[in-house]
This record gives C-alpha cells, sequence and structure tokens, in this order.
C-alpha cells in the first residue's frame, strides 16, 4: 500500500517555536495556498523566536508557515526542488537581531489526490472545511512530486514516501509526520 505523510509540528517541550509575529500588510494566508509566490514577505514581517538556544529543524509558529532549518532543506531540496520556493526567514530574537540559518518553504506543488468518499471530512454545503481523516488516491500520487499539498484542501503540508526514508533516521527535531494511506 502507498501512504503520504502529513508533516506537522512536534509537541516536544522546550523547541524553538516563534512566540510573537507581526505581518505588516502582508498576507499571512499567502503561504497556505501551494501557489508561486506573486509578492515576498517585505521587511515589514517579523517572527520572534522563543528558545532559539534549541535549533529545531521544523520551527513551530501561529502563522502556520513551513520554517525550515538549513540542515532540514539540505535533505529535502534534491528531491523537492521543484517543488517548493525558498526564500531567508524572517526570524529574530527578542532583542530583534535577526535569526539566520532558517528557511520559508513555500509549497507550489498541488495534487488533487483526496479521495473525497473514504476520508472523513468537515463540510459546510459543497465546502470542505476540515479534513479528520485523510484517504489519497494512489494513481492520482505521482512518483516525481515530494513535497505537495492536497489540492482539495490546501492546508496541510504532505511528504512523499521516497522523501520521508530520506528523512528517517536524521535525527531532525521539531516535526512529526502522520502516515495517510493512498488506495
Amino acid at each position: 500500500m502507498k501512504h503520504a505523510y502529513e508533516i506537522v509540528y512536534s509537541d516536544q517541550e522546550g523547541l524553538t517555536s516563534v512566540s510573537q509575529y507581526s505581518m505588516g500588510h502582508y498576507d499571512l494566508t499567502t503561504l497556505w495556498q501551494g501557489k508561486p509566490l506573486a509578492r515576498k514577505p517585505t521587511r515589514s514581517v517579523k517572527l520572534i523566536v522563543e528558545n532559539p538556544q534549541s535549533q529545531s529543524d521544523y520551527v513551530s509558529n501561529a502563522a502556520s508557515w513551513p520554517i525550515f532549518s538549513k540542515r532540514f532543506l539540505d535533505i529535502v531540496l534534491p528531491l523537492a526542488h521543484r517543488d517548493i520556493e525558498v526564500l531567508p526567514a524572517p526570524l529574530f530574537i527578542s532583542d530583534g537581531s535577526p535569526w539566520p540559518g532558517y528557511f520559508l518553504v513555500n509549497c507550489i506543488r498541488r495534487v488533487r489526490c483526496l479521495h473525497k468518499t473514504k476520508s472523513v471530512l468537515i463540510r459546510q454545503g459543497k465546502h470542505i472545511r476540515g479534513v479528520i481523516k485523510y484517504v489519497l488516491k494512489a494513481k492520482e500520487l505521482p512518483e516525481q512530486v515530494h513535497i505537495f499539498r492536497i489540492d482539495e484542501f490546501p492546508f496541510g503540508l504532505f511528504l512523499s514516501q521516497k522523501l520521508r526514508a530520506r528523512l528517517k533516521g536524521s535525527g531532525l527535531t521539531g516535526l512529526c509526520l502522520f502516515r495517510w494511506p493512498a488506495i
């Protein structure tokens, strides 16, 4: 059976996270859409880091932006370079100093693969408002796509089995992978 893996933030205590953020006039939902950025985040966007000494590889934040360490990005890029846009993350520590070495990862690959009759969905009329249990269509998962958003509900970030295998044993922190079936 084929699977896809949803990447989520770890709930482990003491990991690096964004405790405050300021978006200025930038629309924070832009990185949730699975589309190339028409407008890059401006200098007014600031994400303030809590626990910078812990050096998480996947930084949790209330804006739900995928923020990868260089180490995480180095593992992902060889397979997923066509699936993502990479920008320096606007991270700062509480004294206002930049916190380098982290990247915003905008997933620009959307795959129409949600099995709507087998998944457990929250609906409002014809619209999907949430997903409790994902079931994906295996035949719709392209072999060459390694990071993607589901077109029917593009708010989660998913990895291929091949990319998940590259991550296994890497020692990355700050993330968990939920395995979802593809039938």
